[in-house]
This record gives C-alpha cells, sequence and structure tokens, in this order.
C-alpha cells in the first residue's frame, strides 16, 4: 500500500509568492516554512489551477537595486527580496510601483571612474555604492566622518571628513573629496576638493583637482593637480 502512495506520489517545482525562491514540494503537501525567507506557504493554493493560471500570466521585470544599483530580474508578483549584489532588502513593490519608476526616471546620474578598471560609470545620487558594469567592482559612495582609522586602505567617491585631534594612518587614500581637521599620514587622492583646515596636518602626498589650505594647517609632502575633467581610458 505504502509502495502504491509513493509511486503516486509526484514533486513539483514552485516559487515562494513571499520572496520568489525556487522550491520543489510534493503535490500531498499542503503547507510549509519557505526554506529560503522562512515564511509559511499555502501550498495548495499554489498548486491550484488558479494559482497556476495566475502564475503563468505573471511577468518578470528588470529593476536596480536602489542601494548598490546592481541590475536585478524579479517577478511583479515578489514583493520582497535580498539584493544579490550588497544584500541589502528591497522593498520590491515600491521598487515597481509607478510612482517609483517616475520618480527613478527623474532621478539625476552621477558620473564617476571605476577604483578598479578607471572606466566612467554612471550612479544614482541617492545611491549608497554602484557595481562596475565593466569589472564588477563594487565602488562605495558613502560619505565617511573618520576620528582614527590605521592600516587599511580608505576608498568612497563620497567626502571624507576628518575630526579635530583625529589621526589617519593609511598608504593610500582616495575619495571624492575630503576635510581634514586631523593628522594625516599617507598619500591622498581625492577627485575633487581637498581642504586642510585650521590645525590640520597632512604628511604625504596628495592628488586633487583643487587643494586649500587654511591658515594654522601644516602641509609636508607634494602635490600632484588633476585635470579639469577626468581622463582616463
Amino acid at each position: 500500500m505504502s509502495a502504491k502512495t509513493s509511486e503516486l506520489s509526484e514533486t513539483r517545482d514552485i516559487v515562494c509568492p513571499y520572496c520568489n525562491g525556487n522550491l520543489t514540494v510534493s503535490i500531498n503537501c499542503m503547507s510549509m516554512p519557505c526554506s529560503h525567507c522562512n515564511k509559511h506557504i499555502d501550498i495548495k493554493a499554489v498548486l491550484s489551477p488558479s494559482a497556476e493560471k495566475e502564475k503563468s500570466s505573471s511577468k518578470t521585470r528588470d529593476i536596480v537595486c536602489p542601494y548598490c544599483n546592481g541590475n536585478l530580474t524579479v517577478s511583479i508578483n515578489c514583493m520582497s527580496m535580498p539584493c544579490s549584489h550588497c544584500n541589502k532588502h528591497i522593498d520590491i513593490k515600491a521598487v515597481l510601483s509607478p510612482s517609483a519608476e517616475k520618480e527613478k526616471s527623474s532621478v539625476e546620474k552621477r558620473r564617476l571612474h571605476c577604483f578598479k578598471c578607471e572606466k566612467e560609470i554612471f550612479a544614482d545620487e541617492k545611491a549608497f555604492a554602484v557595481i562596475c558594469k565593466y569589472c564588477s567592482r563594487r565602488n562605495d559612495l558613502s560619505d565617511y566622518t573618520v576620528k582614527s582609522r590605521l592600516g587599511t586602505n580608505l576608498e568612497t567617491h563620497g567626502t571624507l571628513y576628518l575630526k579635530k585631534k583625529g589621526k589617519i594612518e593609511i598608504s593610500n587614500i582616495q575619495v571624492g573629496d575630503a576635510i581634514i581637521q586631523g593628522k594625516v599620514k599617507g598619500n591622498l587622492k581625492a577627485v575633487g576638493t581637498v581642504e586642510i583646515m585650521k590645525r590640520g596636518e597632512i604628511y604625504g602626498k596628495i592628488t586633487c583637482r583643487k587643494l586649500i589650505v587654511n591658515n594654522g594647517a601644516i602641509f609636508d609632502g607634494s602635490v600632484e593637480m588633476l585635470d579639469a575633467e577626468p581622463n582616463h581610458s
């Protein structure tokens, strides 16, 4: 009897209605937690003819992660999911809504160059990071306010703020802009402006488009001024 039941049973691939994760279940299974998002699924409803009809009419759509600007393909029935690039959770419904699409189309793009391959890429002004479409390198866009940083290199297209009495000892620093109120020992490269405030100190090479050294600041090193516009191949 059990062998006959086993022969009659079948498995079927389904998609979790919550996270869009792929699952294989028995048609005799009525409910179970999703192994991806752990939410409870009504298997009977998912496998019903009406659900199957709804599934056949569902569509996928390409979206861009609002956090890292990575490209994703999702179902319009998917409500939320973690980004496969930056792992941050995305509200898919909000991203796919008409108002979000309208807002997205009006968002200004920021032009920059990848830290790794130096090719030109674009990112939304509100994005925290962007994935280079040429070399897949994640480029940080965040601003950093630092009190102390030793040993670990810093790369961001955002602004570096070094607090008063703060200290940075790093061999290489690459930022969008830098405002220095503390002490820096290392080579500092900024795409835009480096400003050394009163009592700020930099010991090393500065590469930037604009350098401001205020009264009372200390700079001991060399300077390389960049062109008005970046010229990367």
